[in-house]
């Protein structure tokens, strides 16, 4: 629909091997996972296999799909700072997991702008592939 045709291959991710969390518990959860980048955004088809997620959560409400998530990078020294200010705002770290080309943590800002909102810490590995 958008014209966009550079995805990856489409691989499974299990968040327990990335230490993925889910409201404060260990995650086990599966997805499909496929990425691009068109014109400087980086766009990511999320679809839940198995196991608790908010991944799951956003299709069990939006059957039809949508978008579930916005996210922001900033360098893996700056990430205990982005989280302490988002949680001094009052939002706690709803989902996380770690990567070996970020540490990952997502707020539920669905109130306020009406998705969740993506931190991620990029790790000097990430920075090489980016």
């Amino acid at each position: 629909m958008l014209g966009v045709t550079n995805f990856s291959p489409t691989v499974t991710t299990n968040l327990k091997e990335h230490d993925g969390t889910y409201y404060g518990e260990s995650s086990d959860a599966e997805n499909l996972l496929a990425m691009a980048c068109s014109g400087g955004t980086f766009i990511e088809l999320i679809q839940p296999i198995s196991g608790k997620s908010i991944f799951k959560d956003y299709i069990d409400y939006n059957p039809t799909g949508g978008v579930q998530h916005i996210a922001y990078g900033t360098s893996i020294a700056n990430l205990d700072k982005v989280i302490s200010e988002f949680e001094n705002k009052g939002f706690t770290v709803i989902s996380s997991f770690d990567t070996p080309i970020a540490k990952i943590v997502f707020f539920d800002t669905r109130e306020e702008i009406g998705v969740f909102t993506e931190i991620m810490g990029i790790t000097k590995e990430g920075e090489k592939s980016i």
